[in-house]
């Protein structure tokens, strides 16, 4: 499952993993069915994007110091 809200820190990575046979958004990531997405935080702020994974259609991304 994905959460609604990932607070990752600077330095961190995000990794998505799609393993559905459908793309998806997630948030303000695009991943292509099958693949893996790694995405590091490089400044502290929020991102915001639409969710084909949750009932709601929304992701944020709240980098942290």
């Amino acid at each position: 499952a994905v959460p609604r809200l990932v607070e990752p820190h600077v330095g961190d990575v995000v990794v998505l993993r799609n393993d559905d046979v459908d793309a998806a958004f997630v948030g303000p990531f695009f991943v292509p069915a099958g693949e893996t997405v790694a995405h590091r935080a490089l400044t502290t702020g929020v991102l915001e994007g639409s969710c084909s994974v949750h009932e709601d259609g929304t992701l944020t991304v709240a980098v942290r110091a």
